[in-house]
């Protein structure tokens, strides 16, 4: 901020229990809930920090981006969205020990991509899609 940046985003973490990482234990059905309470929490602190830091400079520089209501908001309204099953990423390990790209040793495939990527929130376990970046980037505005 003292170099002439007039605002500073602060991002607030996204729901990671949503994570295909972390829904494939639901079959990807629904989050866990455990992990979400972990970034609430995580969330509520930031947002009593920033205020602080707005508090003690002037023009209260220091805005945030909330990027777990916008993915929340995403994730709720999935009947009207293109995603398929929102919580299934479109590539994955074909068992719990691979992961998308995995080959063995002789060039096999260990994972397997689905045939409409478009159609997919996550390409895999850790990471969203373009069309999924553009949902969030339109729940943020």
């Amino acid at each position: 901020h003292g170099l002439g940046v007039k605002k500073v985003a602060v991002t607030l973490m996204q729901p990671l229990g949503c994570l295909s990482r972390s829904s494939m234990f639901y079959s990807f059905q629904k989050c866990n809930e455990t992990e979400n309470s972990y970034v609430t929490f995580n969330n509520h602190l930031l947002l009593q920090a920033v205020a602080k830091l707005n508090k003690q400079t002037e023009d209260s520089p220091f805005v945030i981006l909330d990027l777990n209501h916008a993915f929340k908001t995403v994730f709720a309204n999935k009947e009207s969205s293109k995603f398929v099953n929102i919580l299934k990423p479109c590539s994955q390990g074909i068992r719990p020990e691979f992961q998308c790209g995995f080959v063995d040793p002789k060039g096999v495939k260990k994972y397997t991509i689905c045939e409409n990527p478009e159609s997919t929130f996550f390409w895999d376990c850790d990471h969203r899609t373009q069309g999924a970046w553009h949902a969030v980037y339109l729940a943020l505005r």
